[in-house]
């Protein structure tokens, strides 16, 4: 069987044998919308979708089809099928990991815990991430709906092995570090490690965390969802000892918890000059198509200093606020 990825890049296998594409994006393109329909589809709509400004579309589509056959009909098998005016990719022939993830997600009540676990894990990145046709706007149109239907869909898989792992903090940080990486902007997966690591009583990574995440979402115009905050009041007093100093406009807040604003004078002496930007830790830049490439390092603390740090000090303050 002939399995097709969609996810993080196109790439196809006959077996466990990578099969070499053609280098058309056009090529490509259409591999991947017929590897994604459920049904025939007209020549007519493909050169709509496809070859808009082409003088002769359909000549195209023939050249393009015939690049395809190739690949598709790997080992001798037909699966690239045409009849008058419909081309389709035979049902049940191919292996693709968009229907795999949309189907999961449509049973997941019923679906074995490792089926949904290999899901998550090898169904990585976003969708057709290598692949961009800048004058063909209806395929760029689908490719973007396409990414946010997936994005649900996967959503939808991970808050399962979420529920059915509830038992064992342990396996929720793992799958939801997992998550994070493929959807960052997601408050859900940070909820999860935030909750998870109060469970096993490592109250001040709870609160790094949180502060880490919110701070993220904020850099990148995305409102945290209010279940975040909620997380956060419920890690508890915490004990004494070292943290880290990391704060942030995020993790200074008033006794109602909510942000506040300070104004800071320069220190005496001070001449950081005004183009002078200090990165934020855990934090990066990301570009087109790069939802879960480097946007969150799960795995990096700040550098450990004296004393508390402010967002700890609030937190101090909201729990006394709350007994």
């Amino acid at each position: 069987m002939v399995r097709i990825q969609t996810f993080g890049g196109l790439r196809a296998w006959l077996a466990d044998e990578s099969l070499a594409l053609p280098p058309s994006r056009q090529s490509r393109a259409l591999l991947a919308y017929l590897a994604c329909a459920s049904k025939p589809l007209h020549r007519a709509n493909l050169c709509e979708l496809l070859w808009e400004n082409t003088p002769e579309p359909r000549a195209a589509l023939r050249w393009c089809l015939s690049r395809l056959r190739p690949v598709l009909d790997a080992g001798g098998v037909s699966r690239l099928a045409t009849e008058g005016e419909t081309v389709w990719i035979e049902p049940g022939s191919c292996e693709i990991d968009r229907k795999t993830m949309q189907n999961l997600a449509g049973r997941v009540a019923e679906a074995e815990t490792e089926a949904l676990e290999n899901a998550v894990t090898r169904f990585a990145g976003s969708f057709l991430a290598d692949l961009e046709i800048a004058d063909a706007f209806r395929f760029e149109s689908w490719k973007a709906s396409e990414e946010k239907s997936l994005a649900q869909a996967r959503s939808v898989v991970f808050e399962e092995l979420l529920r059915r792992h509830a038992a064992s903090p342990e396996a929720k940080i793992r799958l939801a570090h997992i998550w994070v990486q493929q959807d960052p902007f997601d408050s859900k997966p940070h909820i999860a490690i935030v909750e998870a690591l109060t469970a096993l009583g490592r109250k001040r990574e709870a609160l790094d965390h949180f502060d880490r995440s919110e701070r993220m979402l904020r850099r990148h115009g995305v409102e945290p969802h209010p279940g975040l905050e909620k997380a956060r009041l419920a890690i508890g007093r915490l004990g004494g000892g070292q943290i880290g100093n990391h704060s942030s406009p995020s993790s200074e807040r008033n006794l109602q918890g909510t942000p506040e604003k300070k104004s800071r004078a320069p220190a005496h002496g001070s001449h950081r000059s005004a183009g002078s930007k200090k990165s934020l830790p855990g934090t990066t830049s990301l570009g087109p198509g790069h939802l879960g490439s480097a946007a969150f390092q799960p795995n990096e603390m700040p550098p450990a200093d004296k004393g508390p740090s402010i967002a700890e000090i609030q937190f101090e303050r909201d729990q006394a606020q709350q007994a």
